[in-house]
């Protein structure tokens, strides 16, 4: 999990200077610095020498995110798997897919843990089976949990391990997200601003949602 919040503290640095090439006054890009909550989640400084904070947010459904991370935790499992595998083993893994793509399709309504748990066998599978293999396979290994492998041969240098997260539906979260923010509480002695952006979630048509959005926060923003 700290992998993930690091990477997710370098994502919103890159959101937030992407951010400022568009910000109304000049900031200085050296002074843009990544803060731990209870402060605003970015404190940097104007041209001017005046400092500010901003609270970033991510405008992504809550089940969208979750397959997106669940998706990351199965691959990187999958590849530390592959690595502890004994050298034997890993040597014949690795020289039976060296020109594969293997793509591992999981059950989403299964928990983390379950789709975890089959990894191991699901290895041994793939170590055991033909060196034809080519193709999806519905595998008696995990059944319940595991909906397919597919493993292409292809001119790559592999394997190449893909887990592609699970199908979701989804709905537009700005509103009740930017409402969390207004309702918390920050300790910083500098003015914060608030930057809303999308990033992993598909955008839904403006026009859905802009009017609750501003009204929302005309009626709150002296208050906030």
């Amino acid at each position: 999990m700290n992998i993930i919040k690091s990477d997710q503290d370098k994502k919103e640095l890159e959101t937030f200077k992407s951010f400022v090439e568009h910000y109304p006054y000049k900031i200085r890009m050296d002074s843009i610095k990544k803060r731990k909550p209870p402060e605003p989640d970015i404190l940097c400084e104007l041209i001017n020498g005046k400092k500010i904070a901003f609270e970033l947010v991510q405008c992504l459904d809550e089940k969208i995110a979750k397959t997106i991370i669940d998706a990351i935790t199965l691959k990187k499992q999958t590849d530390l798997l592959i690595q502890n595998l004994s050298k034997k083993d890993k040597n014949k893994f690795l020289d039976k897919y060296s020109n594969a793509i293997i793509t591992i399709n999981s059950d989403n309504k299964c928990s983390l843990t379950k789709r975890k748990n089959v990894i191991p066998d699901l290895l041994k599978y793939l170590l055991d089976a033909p060196n034809t293999l080519n193709g999806k396979v519905i595998s008696s290994i995990g059944s319940k949990v595991l909906k397919n492998i597919d493993v292409k041969k292809c001119s790559v240098n592999g394997p190449i391990i893909l887990v592609p997260p699970s199908a979701t539906s989804f709905a537009d979260p700005s509103l009740k997200l930017i409402k969390s923010k207004f309702l918390r509480s920050y300790k910083t002695s500098y003015k914060i601003e608030l930057v809303a952006y999308y990033s992993l979630q598909p955008e839904i048509p403006i026009n859905h949602f802009l009017d609750d959005f501003i009204n929302y926060v005309k009626k709150n923003i002296e208050k906030s």
